[in-house]
């Protein structure tokens, strides 16, 4: 991943109506997160429960990372593509 300076490009200094956008999109990764936790059983003792807890488990963090990342780039792109904000 390219590197960001976070002292230009973070949510705090992003407009009201971009800001709007991505407590949004943070919303709809919460969501994800619960949704990957109703599918996540940690109490099957089978093997293949332990199994598909460990993939589930590593599917989760892998893809919350993506998104995180993603939302970095969500950020970046808003930035970059308004003039009103200073270009630094």
């Amino acid at each position: 991943m390219t590197y960001f300076n976070p002292d230009i490009y973070n949510y705090d200094k992003l407009h009201d109506k971009e800001k709007t956008y991505i407590d949004g999109y943070d919303a709809a990764v919460d969501e994800l997160d619960t949704a990957f936790t109703h599918f996540m059983d940690d109490e099957d003792e089978t093997v293949i429960g332990k199994m598909r807890y460990e993939i589930w488990d590593e599917v989760k963090e892998n893809v919350l990372e993506y998104l995180a990342h993603s939302r970095v780039a969500q950020i970046v792109s808003i930035m970059d593509n308004d003039e009103s904000y200073d270009e630094e």
